[in-house]
């Protein structure tokens, strides 16, 4: 039980520092023609949610792993790390 807590440590982490993020995510923008991007766009709408599928990812993962239940634990696991691997994988191609 506490390794799957030890999973989601990271992206809770980074939670904390999201509020930091969405307020610079205007930046992405400044280049021109960047705002018709719409590589861009997917970058900053996953910016401002990243929030939402870590904290449901890991309530989740936390309820199903009480029960012993470690299949879907595992898959809200993934869910937990999505929108992370979405960012990191969009700003690789940017």
């Amino acid at each position: 039980m506490l390794r799957f807590w030890i999973i989601n440590i990271p992206p809770l982490l980074g939670v904390l520092l999201w509020p930091f993020l969405a307020m610079i995510s205007y930046f992405i923008f400044d280049p021109p023609g960047s705002e018709k991007s719409w590589l861009v766009w997917t970058l900053h709408y996953a910016l401002l949610a990243y929030p939402v599928p870590t904290v449901a990812g890991v309530i989740l993962s936390w309820k199903k792993c009480k029960n012993n239940e470690y299949k879907p634990c595992f898959l809200y696991i993934l869910l937990t790390y999505s929108c992370l691997l979405l960012i990191i994988l969009l700003f690789s191609v940017i």
